[in-house]
């Protein structure tokens, strides 16, 4: 287990002044472990990745003051670990010295100290951002706990809300003319004044975008059930979905793909509420779909599931209605 170096090994720690390393140590304490994982998998050893931590410990101590203040420590912590494992992977003797592990009499233990090897040998040859990605993916992962989910969520929450404001209560007044003037000046050519017909996009926010919407909503449901036969076009398509999903051998792979789908398909509603784009959010909706597709066939599945045949008459009959479909508008189907 690694603990903070001891006093009497690091004297500048007592040159501050009485209490500030105890309650240095406390706040420490909890992310000794998790920098240990990091350690290891950015090294492949464990004493070195333990003696790594305890110069990172020592550092971290002499370079407090460049914190932050009410900055959390993790980041800067495991910051400080990363950057003491890149000098040692730097150091002269890791390239040139290596020393064998010492021989372990016990069967089980010399084969798991050999499936160790074989994986440290595996990982020394991928790439660095590969092998990065795998330490945070299995050294440095939190979980699903309570607790996890809360923050979360919370974090979300306080994002959204932020947006919300932002876009209700944080524009400024700026007159649309010195708007358009702006833009022309950001133009590569600001001769082709047409292009700034479509200024007001980009000027008017999103309260505007949703009195705007609701005020045309009247006349643009009226293109609801042709966005409905759009989609009953695609049956086939979307009866081989479903037979995907059923396929899939573990439950929680549906329950995700499932809860995937709703999520997406509430997200663009919540669009549809906003901007009067519809056309354009129902084929991104769409395009959403289709990848879902594809990750869910890329599951493990507990039955292999039927391609669409080619010979059924209703559903050539569908693709050829689909085909011949001219061309898909931004508010309005064609």
């Amino acid at each position: 287990m690694t603990t903070l170096p001891s006093r009497e090994g690091a004297a500048d720690v007592m040159t501050s002044r009485h209490g500030d390393a105890d309650e240095f140590e406390a706040e420490l304490g909890p992310l000794l472990t998790e920098a240990v994982r990091l350690a290891t998998g950015m090294l492949l050893n464990a004493v070195e990745a333990e003696d790594a931590v305890q110069d990172a410990c020592v550092r971290a101590w002499r370079s407090r003051a460049n914190r932050r203040p009410g900055s959390p420590l993790r980041p800067w912590f495991l910051g400080i670990v990363a950057n003491q494992c890149r000098e040692a992977r730097r150091a002269r003797w890791w390239q040139v010295l290596r020393i064998a592990e010492p021989s372990v009499s016990s069967p089980a233990k010399r084969d798991d100290l050999s499936a160790q090897s074989d994986l440290r040998d595996a990982l020394s040859r991928l790439p660095y951002r590969r092998r990065l990605a795998i330490v945070l993916r299995y050294y440095l992962v939190q979980g699903f706990t309570r607790q996890n989910i809360a923050a979360g969520l919370a974090s979300c929450a306080c994002v959204g809300l932020l947006f919300l404001s932002a876009q209700f209560w944080g524009t400024m007044a700026v007159p649309e003319a010195e708007f358009v003037r702006y833009l022309q000046g950001r133009m590569a050519d600001p001769t082709k004044t047409n292009f700034l017909s479509f200024s007001y996009i980009w000027y008017q926010p999103l309260s505007r975008e949703i009195h705007d919407t609701w005020e045309r909503m009247p006349s643009n449901i009226l293109g609801v059930p042709v966005f409905a036969l759009l989609i009953w076009l695609h049956t086939p398509l979307w009866r081989h979905f479903a037979d995907l999903i059923r396929s899939l051998s573990d439950e929680i792979h549906r329950r995700v793909v499932i809860a995937a789908i709703v999520t997406v398909s509430c997200a663009y509603l919540v669009m549809f509420a906003m901007v009067f784009d519809y056309s354009r959010w129902i084929s991104n909706w769409a395009v959403c779909m289709f990848l879902i597709l594809h990750a869910v066939k890329t599951l493990p599945a507990s039955k292999q599931v039927a391609l669409i045949s080619a010979d059924d008459r209703k559903t050539n009959v569908l693709g050829w209605i689909i085909t011949l479909i001219p061309r898909v508008g931004i508010v309005r189907p064609f």
